[in-house]
Formats: C-alpha cells, sequence, structure tokens
C-alpha cells in the first residue's frame, strides 16, 4: 500500500464531529482541522485546534509504525491516532488547557497500544507580526488591529 492522505471530505468529517464532541469548551472561533496519510508501514494524523486569526494554534501530531504496534491495519491505525487525538483534546479543554504533550516526540499507552505524539502551542498571529517588524514592516496594519 501506498501512501495515502485523509481525503478533505474525512479530514471535514473527522474535524466536524470533534467540534461538536467539544463544542461546550471551545471558545469563540475556534475549530479542529484534520489531516494526515497512512500507509502499509505508518500512519500519521494531525489535528490542529485553531482559531481564526491563529493567535491560538495547537497542532497535535501522533505517529504510529503498523506493523510493530500490533493494530491490525493502517485503517484501524488511523483510527487508533484519532481516537487519541479526541481523548486528548477533550481532556485539556475539559481540564482548564491545563494538560500539555511534550514538544518532541515522546510515547503514550493509549490502550493496550504504544503510539508516539507530540503537541505545542502556538500564536502565529505574533509570530508574523515579527517577522514583519524584523523585516522592517510597519508593526501593525494601519486600522490599528
Amino acid at each position: 500500500m501506498k501512501r495515502e492522505d485523509i481525503t478533505a471530505t474525512e479530514a471535514e468529517e473527522i474535524a466536524h464531529l470533534m467540534s461538536q464532541r467539544h463544542q461546550v469548551y471551545l471558545q469563540d472561533g475556534e475549530y479542529f482541522e484534520v489531516s494526515g496519510y497512512r500507509s502499509r508501514g505508518e500512519v500519521y494524523t494531525q489535528v490542529i485546534l485553531r482559531n481564526e486569526d491563529e493567535s491560538f494554534y495547537y497542532p497535535v501530531e501522533c505517529q504510529l509504525e503498523v506493523v510493530s504496534s500490533g493494530v491490525n491495519n493502517p485503517m484501524d491505525a488511523q483510527f487508533l491516532l484519532l481516537d487519541f487525538q479526541d481523548y486528548y483534546f477533550g481532556r485539556f479543554l475539559s481540564e482548564g488547557r491545563d494538560v500539555f504533550l511534550t514538544i518532541d516526540w515522546s510515547e503514550y499507552q493509549f490502550d493496550e497500544y504504544l503510539l508516539l505524539a507530540r503537541g505545542q502551542i502556538f500564536n502565529r498571529k505574533l509570530d508574523r507580526l515579527a517577522d514583519e517588524w524584523l523585516a522592517g514592516g510597519p508593526l501593525a496594519s494601519e486600522d490599528g488591529e
């Protein structure tokens, strides 16, 4: 099996389901984005919780080697990773946004499986403004935003 990306339709459906599931904890303008791929050897998924202007941008990445993990097939491995990410975001959101993954790849036990995960919160809006400033541009737009 060659590398097969999660389709746009699959990604939208999963993100929509996660948004519905965690709606009570989401702040105004926050939503999920999903991407990833699967192959015979490994599966990778990324779920991003973000807002419109990317002042809150939290990608959570997961990876699993299919054969050595004991998972039956790549699709089952993909569902396992997405289940972990859904579980993690549920804890993160319901526990006051104080439960964090490591920045570097680390092993996490989920059910009877070991998977790799990492996550880091970014303020991409601030990063863009800093890059603009360092490049000699204005600090903010003319309308003061």
